[in-house]
């Protein structure tokens, strides 16, 4: 993402997950603020707490700590991009006593988007924050990433905002290639059905 905002002036930068209940928040708001100074203020990241369970144990918490983890992480996360001289104490990583991180954030804020793909518990810390969520629908039936964008914007209007200024992205990893725009479009509309390639609902 740096050799990209080297080389370019306008595109905005979006990040694949950021496993954030595995790594150390300090790191994370250093790292990206360069980032974000680098592209002139073009960051926007994703945060989640990742698919595959079988990294936790390398970074030191079980399975069920997860959420937990990712939600103590995201909140320092926050404060240090926020704040400064930051006194914190939490369990997933040492003590800090007055900390401010360097260089601090371009963009005020940073914007976030929270990868949500198989738990409320995803959803539920977006609607708190009123950040927007980034569903990779690739694994799971299309009815659990409605019920999860559901729950999203009931939560959204639960802590008094509007429903209709809830974000939802969606998509995965994917490139379709044809002849001409016109014939991808029609080869590959079959394949998500549910998916506008208008920019609107197909409801």
């Amino acid at each position: 993402m740096t050799a990209i905002a080297a080389r370019t002036s306008r595109i905005r930068s979006l990040t694949t997950v950021t496993v954030l209940s595995v790594l150390d928040p300090v790191r994370v708001a250093e790292d990206y603020a360069t980032l974000d100074h680098l592209s002139g203020g073009r960051l926007e990241i994703i945060i989640g707490k990742g698919n595959d369970p079988r990294h936790y144990p390398l970074f030191g918490i079980t399975e069920e700590e997860q959420w937990d983890s990712l939600a103590e992480r995201y909140a320092l996360l926050k404060r240090l991009w926020n704040e400064e001289n930051v006194t914190w104490q939490g369990r997933y990583r040492p003590r800090l006593e007055s900390v401010t991180t360097q260089p601090r954030p371009f963009q005020q804020p940073i914007p976030v988007w929270h990868g949500g793909a198989s738990s409320t518990l995803s959803t539920e810390l977006a609607a708190k924050y009123g950040e927007p969520i980034f569903s990779s629908n690739t694994f799971h039936p299309l009815a659990k990433y409605k019920a999860l964008i559901d729950h999203y914007r009931e939560r959204w209007a639960y802590y008094g905002r509007d429903p209709k200024d809830a974000v939802v992205g969606a998509g995965g990893g994917s490139l379709y290639l044809a002849d001409t725009p016109e014939e991808a479009i029609r080869r590959f509309r079959p394949l998500l059905p549910s998916v506008s390639f208008d920019g609107r609902s197909p409801a």
